[in-house]
């Protein structure tokens, strides 16, 4: 089984990535499209007649699906079509900021001033991973959703022998979905490096994780 895993392209405001409706820059259609290359050359050699027996989630996000759109259209100039699909999940959603929700970075602090220090200090105490965002959630609430998504993904290689999954979502829930099914630590979670936007992870059949492109 291998599961590729893919950071959403830049967006048009990534001060305010986490409305889920702004979609991607113009670099990023274009930076879609090398992402999109770059998995038709390493699908290529897997598939049957350009069939690709696996299927493709993605992030209800506007960004994910643009992404997706432009990665699928790419692959089929190549050729190359999943033939199982491709599926949307909630479980796949960015972090969910509740209060801090359409509200860009730089600006939370003037606007929701009591809410972000209580948020600041809370993040200082006890770091990324438990910290819940003001009537939203915590990364420990992203990694739970996220696990829902591993019945799907058994299932479909138990039943359907679906042996290739390419996920597309958003950094914190990609550090979510690599630290759930490799049993990683909160350690790790909090000090692994932010994926850049493009990157792709790779977990194969002996569950290493892998980098195989950083992005943009």
């Amino acid at each position: 089984m291998k599961i590729y895993l893919i950071s959403n392209c830049e967006s048009e405001n990534n001060e305010n990535e986490y409305d889920h409706k702004v979609d991607l820059s113009s670099e990023g259609s274009k930076h879609a499209k090398f992402v999109g290359v770059f998995i038709a050359n390493k699908l290529k050699k897997i598939s049957w007649n350009g069939n690709v027996h696996g299927r493709i989630w993605y992030s209800p996000y506007l960004t994910s699906k643009r992404t997706k759109d432009i990665i699928v259209k790419t692959l089929k100039e190549y050729g190359l079509l999943f033939n199982n699909g491709c599926y949307e999940s909630a479980s796949l959603a960015n972090q969910q900021r509740g209060l801090f929700d359409g509200v860009a970075s730089k600006d939370v602090k003037i606007v929701l001033d009591q809410e972000y220090y209580e948020f600041k200090y809370s993040l200082d105490d006890r770091g990324e991973f438990w910290t819940q965002y003001p009537r939203g959630e915590s990364a420990f609430n992203v990694t739970q959703r996220v696990q829902q998504m591993f019945k799907t993904i058994h299932h479909d290689k138990e039943h359907h022998g679906i042996d290739l999954t390419l996920i597309i979502s958003h950094d914190i829930v990609i550090r979510s979905f690599i630290m759930m099914w490799l049993h990683k630590t909160v350690e790790w979670f909090e000090n692994e490096p932010i994926y850049n936007p493009g990157s792709i992870q790779m977990i194969d059949c002996k569950k290493n994780c892998n980098c195989i492109f950083e992005g943009f």
